[in-house]
Parts: structure tokens; sequence; C-alpha cells
């Protein structure tokens, strides 16, 4: 019976470290296991910070381009969807834990905000131009009616030739000619017919961009040489 009893107790032994041994296994590939998966979510973290201050800087690109031209809706529309994109992407990524999915979600609320506020600045930009275009078109109606002005483009050139009429009273089909170009950011008068001194009016035009004030000048000085 001592012998049965010391069989028994050797299994019981051998099972006891047989346990053991499973358990300590089992815990080296959980702690192997944790131990990846926080260097998976450092890695993505990193990714996800550097994704989120590529697409910053890509708004900040697309307000500073909306501030100096006029964007197409359509453009921006896709513009936007890219983002859109990119946030979506970024979200099936950082699918480890509902703190990671919460911080995406944010920056997507916040990205929203940015690119609604950004649509509604494009719009005003375009009404702004609209507007700008109405003023211009009926400022050059004034001129052409009023003052006997016409514009032209001078063919194979950069000028803009500027033809007065109702000048001459003795011809008042006469035409007065002053053509117009910029030449390293400065407002040049290549011809001039007749001449006419302008050299003051140019710096003043380059002084103060005043366009309309430099067109009323140059009809003044074409009135005087007729009269002399």
């Amino acid at each position: 019976k001592m012998e049965d009893d010391f069989v028994v107790f050797q299994e019981l032994s051998d099972l006891v470290q047989q346990a053991r041994k499973n358990i300590d296994e089992a815990f080296d590939a959980k702690k192997t296991a944790i131990v990846q998966l926080k260097e998976k979510i450092k890695k993505d973290g990193s990714e996800l910070r550097e994704n989120k201050r590529v697409l910053q800087q890509r708004l900040a690109e697309v307000v500073e381009h909306q501030k100096a031209t006029s964007v197409v809706a359509e453009k921006q529309q896709q513009e936007l969807a890219g983002l859109q994109s990119e946030l979506n992407s970024i979200k099936l990524v950082e699918g480890t834990g509902a703190a990671a999915r919460q911080r995406v979600e944010n920056e997507l609320a916040t990205l929203t905000r940015e690119a609604q506020a950004l649509e509604d600045g494009n719009a005003a930009l375009n009404k702004e131009i609209s507007s700008n275009k109405a003023a211009m078109t009926v400022g050059i109606q004034y001129y052409c009616s009023r003052l006997g002005l016409d514009f032209e483009r001078v063919e194979g050139s950069e000028d803009l030739r500027l033809v007065f009429t109702q000048i001459d009273s003795v011809a008042p089909s006469r035409q007065f000619k002053c053509a117009i170009l910029i030449e390293k950011e400065k407002y040049q008068v290549p011809l001039c017919e007749p001449a006419v001194p302008v050299d003051d009016l140019l710096t003043a035009l380059n002084a103060t961009n005043d366009f309309s004030e430099f067109v009323r000048a140059l009809r003044r000085r074409f009135v005087a040489s007729v009269r002399r």
C-alpha cells in the first residue's frame, strides 16, 4: 500500500509541475503579447501624430491659398473629400481602445469645423470678387460713356492700351493713346501719343496703385495739350 501511495504522490507531483510549467508558459506568452501590443500602440500613435501634423499643415496651406486666390468650389470640395478620406483611414488604423477612437473623432470634428469655416470664407471671397467685378464693370462703362475711353490689348505684347476720344472739340473721334504695362512690379508707359509728360503720373500710380486717378489725370494732360 505504501508503494501505491508513493506512485500516486509521484503522479500528483508530476501533474503539479506540468501545471506550473503551463502557467509559466501562458504567463510568458501573455507578457510577450502585451509588450507587442504596447509597441504597436506606440508606433500607431506616432504615425497618427505625423498624419495629424501633415493634415494641419495642408489645411493651413489651403487657408493661405484661399486668402490669395479665388478657388473654385469643385476643387475645394475635392480637397476636403481627400482630407476626409485620410481621416477615415486614420480612424481605421487607430482602432485600439475607446480613448484612441475618441481622439480621432475629436480631431475629425475639429477639421470638419475648420473645413466649414474655410467654405464660408470661400463663399465670402467669391461674393467680394463678384462685387469687385461689378464695380469694375460700372467704372469701365462710366469711362467709356462719359470720358470717351476704351481699352485695347496689343497683340503679341503684355501692353494694355488706353484709347481716349472726345478730347479734341474740332475732331471728337481723334484718338489719344497711352500704353501701360507692369514690369518688375511697377507700372511703365512705353507709348504715349501724342506725347505728354507722364513721369509724375507714373510715380503717383506706383505709390498709390490708384489706376482710376491715373486715367483721369492722363485725360486732363491730353485735354491741356489740345488747348495749347
